[in-house]
């Protein structure tokens, strides 16, 4: 079994913790290829160094706080949702099902 594969079988995967998992990786390749420290690049974006390092792991964000990372990094933001998200359609469908659970 491809090791890909498993992750969908780990306890407590879920596509939408993959997801900002995989945005964080490239917030930080990006600020450390330009030589940004959290602290500095916290600052740069509105947040403190903590909040910085918890997007980086995967916390969620808004639209605009994206827009204003990319701006920062000089890239386009499709740039930081560029990457492989491998998924099951069933993964997905549970996720938005949770989600209207927990809404009701």
């Amino acid at each position: 079994m491809a090791l890909r594969q498993f992750c969908f079988m780990k306890k407590g995967y879920s596509v939408e913790k993959e997801f900002l998992s995989k945005v964080g990786e490239k917030v930080k390749l990006y600020r450390t290829k330009k030589q940004l420290t959290l602290q500095e690049f916290g600052e740069d974006i509105g947040l403190d160094k903590g909040n910085t390092q918890r997007l980086e792991n995967g916390k969620n964000m808004t639209l605009l706080t994206l827009f204003k990372i990319a701006a920062i990094l000089e890239v386009e933001p499709k740039e930081l949702l560029d990457f492989p998200l491998d998924f099951k359609i069933q993964d997905v469908e549970k996720f938005i099902q949770e989600k209207k659970e927990i809404g009701r």
